[in-house]
């Protein structure tokens, strides 16, 4: 067992260190998220007057929160992305002529964008320190919040990384469309109270709406347990869901070999 996370650390490693090394193949994830970020909290900033919006000092401090989930499941669709372009440089067959667990592979790999989405959080959260926003859950709010954005990239990772697995790069980068329609149908830029019709009862099934308010409460609020405990809940069984549908993927492209 020991063995066995040592080779899916050593995988995580190399993903880390392919983004420390290549640091502009964040500017993506991070421009479109703070781009849309800032266009919200100004075009909508009076959103916060309605009856039943959540108590905050402004919307671009609820929207902190979304800014993080855009940002973290963009970073987890990169985990696909970056899989699928080692499948075509023929790096991925060579790791598995290797004497390794075909699921260290992925999850390796699933781990490594978990570990890079905690810096993405870091990013978004000193943004909001440094425009006024305060974080009101302290240090342990800021340890539940990069804890739930490394499982919110991880899950979307597992996905991505199955989809580069099974299919062409393509694939994968088509769900970039698909995560906005999930961001958007969700409670990340906007409270679930106030929707109505069919986007509330998407956002009410949506997985993506509790990692959300999960994320959020330590900013807005402060701690509250019930809502971190279904947030982690949501979390890791997507997480664990996707990682296996991966693994599964692996699987499948060796013809069933373990």
């Amino acid at each position: 067992m020991g063995a066995y996370f040592r080779i899916v650390s050593a995988i995580a490693r190399r993903s880390i260190l392919r983004i420390v090394r290549r640091p502009q193949s964040l500017m993506p994830i991070f421009i479109v998220p703070t781009v849309f970020l800032a266009v919200t909290s100004g075009g909508v900033a009076r959103a916060v007057d309605l009856p039943g919006f959540p108590q905050v000092d402004s919307f671009f401090h609820f929207a902190i929160a979304g800014a993080i989930v855009q940002s973290t499941m963009l970073g987890g669709l990169m985990t696909g992305i970056t899989t699928s372009i080692d499948v075509d440089n023929g790096f991925f067959d060579r790791m598995i002529v290797a004497p390794v667990p075909r699921s260290a592979l992925v999850l390796g790999r699933v781990l490594g964008g978990g570990a890079i989405a905690i810096f993405q959080a870091a990013l978004y959260l000193a943004l909001g320190l440094a425009f006024g926003a305060p974080l009101r859950g302290g240090v342990v709010g800021v340890l539940l919040i990069m804890a739930l954005a490394a499982l919110c990239a991880a899950s979307l990772g597992g996905l991505a990384t199955a989809l580069a697995l099974r299919a062409q790069a393509q694939w994968v980068q088509g769900m970039f469309p698909v995560i906005f329609v999930i961001i958007f149908l969700s409670s990340a830029f906007f409270p679930r109270e106030l929707m109505t019709g069919p986007a509330a009862a998407i956002a009410a099934y949506n997985p993506i709406s509790y990692i959300a308010e999960g994320i959020r409460e330590p900013i807005i609020t402060g701690l509250d347990l019930a809502i971190t405990l279904e947030a982690f809940g949501v979390a890791l069984a997507l997480t664990a869901v996707t990682s296996l549908i991966a693994v599964w993927a692996l699987r499948v492209r060796l013809g069933g070999a373990s």
